[in-house]
C-alpha cells in the first residue's frame, strides 16, 4: 500500500513535469522517479511470474488488468525513456508483454 501511495503522488508529479515540457533526464534525478520505478517493478515481477507460468494469467488478469493498464497509460512515456537507457534497456519487458497480451484480450 505504501508503494502505491508513493507511486500515485509521483505520477502526479510526472504528469506535471511533462506538461511543463521538462526533460525526463531531469525527472530521473527525483525521488518521484524512483517511487514510480519501485511500483513498476512490482508489475514487472508479476509479468515475470505470468510469463514463466508461476502465476496464473487468468487470475492475474481478473485482479490486476485494470491497475496494470492505468500504470502503463500513466507511465508509458517514462518506460520508453528508461528502456532507451543502455543499462536499463531490458527493463519492463515482461510488463510490456503482459500489457500487450491483455490489451489484445480486451478488444
Amino acid at each position: 500500500m505504501d508503494a502505491h501511495k508513493e507511486y500515485t503522488k509521483a505520477v502526479k508529479q510526472l504528469k506535471s513535469h511533462l506538461e511543463k515540457k521538462r526533460s525526463l533526464d531531469e525527472f530521473a534525478q527525483t525521488d518521484e522517479y524512483w517511487a514510480i520505478r519501485d511500483y513498476l517493478n512490482l508489475h514487472e515481477l508479476m509479468g515475470v511470474g505470468i510469463n514463466q507460468e508461476v502465476f496464473d494469467d487468468h487470475v492475474c488478469y481478473d485482479f490486476w488488468s485494470g491497475e496494470l493498464e492505468r500504470a502503463w497509460k500513466d507511465t508509458s512515456e517514462l518506460i520508453k525513456y528508461i528502456q532507451g537507457l543502455p543499462e536499463w534497456k531490458n527493463s519492463y519487458v515482461e510488463l510490456a508483454a503482459v500489457h500487450e497480451r491483455w490489451a489484445a484480450k480486451r478488444k
